[in-house]
């Protein structure tokens, strides 16, 4: 029967051995991620030597942008699984992110024009209403004057032929303003004669039923 003294040691080795297949996988896993990586700065054209100052150079871009380490080295590991998963390259994939932003540009662009064509939409909306605003005040008022002349046993013929006096008397000489006074004056007399036969008439009933 194993002593306490032999158990000790079996884990003791157990473990050694447990950690050094871990240790020799992330050994394979992290030198499988240096060849990739050298690979794929040869493929852009970088010096493989060069590899501390890449690394370097990324870390002090990502200071500069405000971006932490960890978020710059997620979004390499992001941007390699897309290009790895599309089977794009870096540079197709830089195209790709330009070509979005290009619609995105025209996409705003085209916000701004239908916009515009909103706003200049509008402005006729409003002038077409005020056209028809203004178009029924002058029907209205046709109506109006069409009932004035209808009253005085006119037509608009007579207001045509009245003009074309007007218009003819100012070619011989005459002020239009002069004979429009004496025309308003004349009405206003007519006016006045009427009243006049109205009381004429009143007193002549009135002097009739004092005589029944």
């Amino acid at each position: 029967m194993p002593s306490d003294s032999n158990k000790d040691d079996e884990s003791k080795r157990e473990i050694d051995l447990g950690w050094q297949r871990h240790d020799s996988k992330t050994k394979s896993s992290e030198d499988k991620d240096a060849k990739k990586l050298l690979q794929e700065m040869k493929r852009l054209g970088l010096d493989p030597s060069g590899l501390r100052k890449f690394t370097l150079s990324l870390h002090k871009l990502a200071v500069a942008s405000g971006v932490s380490s960890a978020r710059l080295t997620g979004i390499i590991k992001e941007l390699d699984a897309l290009c790895e998963g599309k089977k794009i390259s870096l540079t197709e994939a830089s195209d790709y992110i330009q070509q979005l932003a290009e619609r995105q540009r025209m996409l705003l662009t085209a916000t701004e024009d239908l916009g515009n064509r909103k706003k200049s939409l509008e402005v006729q909306v409003s002038l077409r209403e005020l056209e028809y605003s203004t178009s029924k005040d002058t029907m209205s008022e046709f109506a109006r004057i069409k009932q004035d002349l209808h009253k005085r046993n006119l037509s608009f013929t007579d207001l045509s032929k009245l003009i074309a006096l007007i218009t003819a008397a100012e070619q011989v000489g005459y002020a239009s303003s002069v004979i429009i006074d004496a025309l308003s004056d004349l009405k206003s007399k007519e006016q006045k004669k009427k009243e006049i036969d109205t009381e004429i008439e009143s007193l002549l009933n009135s002097k009739r039923t004092l005589q029944d």
